[in-house]
């Protein structure tokens, strides 16, 4: 299948150019002024399905697709402008980085995570993005109450993120037996027709986030 071309001119509207994130937090009400609330952000959103139709199920909302490979990001992005979406916009860049970076505390909403990378060997494990560095900074800048939802067919990695957010004092959740979001990613649709077995995880914010550099509760 020859891969469709996308101009970032053609999907301007839908894309937040990564030169203009240099100077730090963004002014996400000026990017979505129709929208209100904290921002929800998929992580690895990939070519865009499940960012599209989640959007689709709240337009009042901010989305925001974080995803490291341009190419992708930018099919995520046309994906947007063929169903000329109001409340979200693709960012190409690292996940950890653009939390880090690009949100004060409390600007996050619900987070969510759909099959990343398992780099499954012992020397590549410090690859994965879903870490205690990253936990700790969604919990940085998450608003009170909202949750990260989790997915992967990966057991051991399940259980990693079990004990990550698990371990964590200002999450509060587990694994769930049914699947919690009423969308579904390209990898899920995927893995669901050839029987894989699916984990789902929600980890909620407790409580507000402390300021930087304190120590958790």
């Amino acid at each position: 299948m020859t891969r469709r071309h996308v101009e970032l001119a053609q999907v301007a509207p839908w894309w937040v150019e990564a030169e203009l994130q240099a100077a730090g937090p963004l002014a996400w009400g000026a990017l979505f002024p129709a929208c209100s609330g904290p921002v929800a952000v998929e992580l690895g959103c990939g070519y865009g399905l499940f960012l599209r139709d989640l959007a689709a199920l709240t337009p009042t909302r901010p989305f925001l697709g974080v995803e490291q490979d341009r190419g992708a990001a930018l099919r995520a992005a046309r994906k947007l402008m063929l169903a000329q979406s109001p409340n979200a916009r693709v960012l190409a860049g690292d996940a950890f980085w653009a939390i880090h970076q690009l949100f004060r505390a409390g600007e996050v909403g619900d987070v969510y995570v759909n099959f990343p990378d398992p780099w499954p060997k012992r020397r590549h494990a410090r690859r994965r993005y879903v870490r205690q560095p990253f936990v700790a900074e969604l919990y940085q800048k998450m608003a009170p109450g909202h949750a990260v939802f989790l997915a992967t067919d990966v057991a051991a990695y399940a259980d990693e993120m079990e004990l990550l957010f698990g371990g964590h004092p200002g999450f509060v959740g587990g694994r769930v037996a049914a699947k919690p979001v009423g969308v579904a990613s390209k990898y899920e649709l995927d893995f669901q027709a050839q029987g894989l077995t699916i984990h789902y995880l929600v980890y909620r914010v407790a409580t507000a986030p402390l300021p930087a550099g304190a120590a958790a509760p």
